[in-house]
């Protein structure tokens, strides 16, 4: 296999604003072994949308569910079985001067370089929630996932190495944080 494109752009835009659906699992379809040409009574699937941060999680359920369940193909009925689990994404405000200055700061005396922005996890709707209790907080959202940690996989893992930086990256900040507190 190979991604579906190798311009840096598209790839960034695939991975944050632009929706994917995926199938984590099903039932009903028969293994390799057992496979042959019949009429299944029934397949069940779990899917999963990654939205893109800006677009609201119960319209686009609605959407979703509209789309699965009109004019199924040769009479097959689509059933919904189970409440959609649902959450909408979340988009960082513009960071503060401050905080972007503690940000490189903290890259360079860790990692040798300024903070880099991956524009991950934008879909994690905990983040979501926080950002429209408090919407002119500023957020720092960091993960040790680094380039092998095969992240959200049976054999996920983290270099210890890494994340002792991450953890050093987000203590500088703080100490930078609370010296912003004491000057406002």
């Amino acid at each position: 296999m190979k991604p579906v494109t190798s311009d840096p752009v598209q790839i960034i835009l695939n991975r944050t604003y632009r929706p994917t659906l995926s199938i984590l699992g099903c039932q009903g379809i028969p293994s390799l072994e057992n496979a042959g040409s019949l009429l299944r009574p029934s397949t069940s699937l779990r899917l999963s949308v990654r939205l893109p941060p800006t677009v609201d999680c119960n319209l686009a359920a609605e959407k979703l569910v509209e789309a699965l369940t009109r004019d199924p193909p040769y009479g097959a009925h689509i059933e919904i079985k189970h409440p959609i689990d649902k959450g909408s994404g979340w988009k960082q405000n513009n960071l503060e001067s401050w905080l972007k200055q503690a940000l490189d700061s903290a890259g360079q005396n860790f990692f040798g370089t300024d903070c880099l922005f991956y524009n991950r996890g934008g879909s994690i709707p905990f983040l979501n929630l926080l950002g429209a209790e408090f919407p002119s907080a500023q957020f720092m959202v960091a993960g040790p996932a680094s380039t092998d940690s095969n992240t959200h996989s049976a054999n996920e893992n983290f270099r210890i190495d890494y994340m002792k930086k991450i953890l050093c990256c987000v203590s500088e900040v703080l100490y930078h944080h609370g010296r912003q507190i004491k000057t406002t």
